[in-house]
């Protein structure tokens, strides 16, 4: 998913307590996937995944 100057990727979570979605965060120009900005996982209770990605970057890259 791309918003803003990021892209966003999103794999199944499979960590210990499974459900939800892994994601992690790149610059919109990082074609490679070289620089792992920043990663943080979507609750399988959370209804709408897209929502909560723009609120999570708005929070994190741009509130001041």
């Amino acid at each position: 998913m791309e918003y803003r100057d990021f892209y966003i990727t999103f794999a199944d979570d499979a960590s210990q307590d499974f459900g939800g979605y892994y994601c992690e965060v790149y610059k919109k120009e990082d074609k490679n996937f070289e620089e792992l900005l920043d990663w943080f996982t979507i609750s399988e209770d959370e209804r709408d995944a897209e929502r909560y990605v723009k609120k999570y970057i708005d929070k994190v890259f741009y509130s001041l």
